[in-house]
């Protein structure tokens, strides 16, 4: 399966909650990889060293080295083995993904399309307790259907209480960033 879409969509928490499940009710044991440009093929080999059922997690697939190598090794016939594989990819660079599975499997292809304005509303409301329509209205503007863009204005806008914290996207990602990059 590949689940692709534009920044910020909520492709990784997506796939997360949903792997924890499946892998919990099909009894998968679950390997979830965030790639650091360094070639994971070996520990593979050692992780999947005796027969069973696994549940492969790549987030940000492109950015795997290797990536090739290893949807080969874990698309080959072996008796015993059970490997469902999960990739999630940003739509702009999905196409090298694409062009490697399709070497050895067909995907399912998934796409996360970014919130309307009523979803991110909502989860304002719901996660947030942001009901004021003139913050509801700013973090719309702003958040472009972008979850991630919303609950960090969100944040921002609980925190400081002020709209003025969230005239752009741009000023929300350094003011919610600065305390963790020096």
């Amino acid at each position: 399966v590949i689940v692709h879409g534009s920044a910020g969509t909520g492709k990784t928490r997506i796939v997360l909650e949903a792997i924890r499940q499946v892998a919990s009710k099909e009894r998968y044991q679950l390997l979830c990889v965030k790639n650091n440009n360094q070639p994971i093929y070996e520990d593979l080999i050692a992780k999947l060293d005796r027969p069973g059922s696994y549940l492969l997690f790549v987030d940000d697939a492109n950015e795997l080295a290797g990536l090739e190598q290893v949807i080969q090794y874990i698309t080959r016939d072996n008796d015993g083995y059970s490997v469902k594989v999960v990739l999630t990819v940003r739509d702009y660079v999905k196409e090298p993904v694409l062009r490697v599975t399709n070497k050895y499997t067909v995907p399912k292809m998934i796409l996360l399309s970014p919130f309307a304005d009523d979803d991110i509303q909502e989860f304002l409301d719901v996660n947030m307790g942001i009901t004021n329509d003139l913050y509801v209205d700013q973090i719309i503007r702003i958040a472009e259907g972008n979850p991630r863009i919303a609950y960090m204005a969100g944040k921002i806008a609980k925190e400081t209480r002020s709209l003025s914290a969230v005239q752009d996207a741009s000023q929300v990602y350094e003011q919610y960033y600065s305390s963790i990059v020096a």
